[in-house]
């Protein structure tokens, strides 16, 4: 008599490790690493089922093969012309949307036997501080200021207000084209954001974002901006520079009447910002600029911020 198959015990004899789950944030494949750990060959890998996304919201995405279209996974073998114990899927995943920063993801794979594992895929995150008016939310119209606060608290006002009545009777702030360097000090040549005194170190390892609602003066169209972002640690006696960026482009509004929206890089940023100590960001136009430019902020529309890796 032959003994029939034993779906249960050949199913307990197939275990899976995820050894590993990789990617970037803002990349759209995934790669994963996926080993038989168990005492029998799997075969038709290929129906086996992969669900990835954000942890508790999981989709499945179907088998594609080398060179799929998003959103599909295949896969290859990485020490065995089978999967074999002890052998190593290399699982590819296609994505039909980019790995956002700050999300945990989870990949599941379910091979065809129905052996069953996961594996982790955390973003890593960014602490965005916005950059406010004072007071904030603005209530209403005030003259500028030179010195304006930047926290983790997104501004619950729905009005642009004119944060120059002193300069301009138009919403926002208008900063002069001319400033130059660090020590800029025409007061309207350049605007300063801090924070308050960190209660821990505040630690910067990696890419700075800037991203600035932003006009040429008038709205007009056709013509240069152009600005620079420095970024200074100051202990409340003196500044020292951490990093700097630049954006120029030569036709900042391409087309647009109303705000644009920039985003400047600061990159491979190390540095330590002691506890006590504060973090200052400051915005000048510069020379090069084609006219005087305008900037908003500190609305739930206008989010202007800097995003700390």
């Amino acid at each position: 008599m032959v003994a029939g198959f034993d779906r249960a015990s050949y199913r307990q004899s197939t275990l899976l490790d995820v050894v590993e789950v990789w990617g970037e944030p803002g990349g759209t494949q995934v790669e994963a690493w996926v080993k038989n750990v168990g005492g029998s060959r799997i075969i038709s890998v290929e129906r086996s089922d992969v669900f990835f996304g954000p942890s508790g919201a999981l989709q499945g995405l179907p088998y594609g093969g080398s060179g799929c279209t998003a959103p599909c996974w295949s896969y290859e073998f990485e020490n065995d012309v089978e999967w074999n114990p002890r052998a190593t899927l290399h699982v590819t995943l296609q994505l039909a949307s980019p790995l956002a920063m700050g999300t945990h993801y989870t990949l599941t794979f379910v091979a065809s036997n129905g052996a069953v594992a996961s594996g982790l895929l955390p973003m890593p995150g960014v602490e965005r501080y916005y950059l406010h008016n004072n007071p904030s939310p603005p209530v209403g119209d005030t003259a500028s200021q030179t010195l304006l606060p930047f926290d983790k608290t997104l501004s619950t006002a729905t009005t642009l207000y004119n944060y120059d009545s002193d300069r301009d009777a138009d919403a926002g702030l208008l900063i002069a084209a001319g400033g130059s360097g660090p020590a800029e000090t025409g007061t309207t040549l350049h605007q300063s954001w801090r924070t308050s005194a960190f209660a821990a170190d505040q630690v910067i390892d990696g890419n700075v974002t800037v991203v600035l609602a932003s006009a040429i003066q008038n709205f007009s169209l056709s013509v240069a901006g152009s600005i620079t972002v420095y970024l200074r640690h100051y202990d409340g006696a003196s500044y020292t520079e951490i990093a700097s960026g630049s954006l120029t482009e030569s036709d900042w509004q391409a087309g647009s009447g109303t705000w644009v929206v920039k985003t400047l890089s600061i990159p491979a940023v190390d540095y330590t910002v002691p506890a006590t100590d504060m973090l200052e960001l400051k915005l000048i136009v510069d020379s090069s600029s084609g006219a005087d430019m305008w900037f908003a902020y500190d609305t739930s529309t206008y989010t202007s911020r800097i995003e700390l890796p």
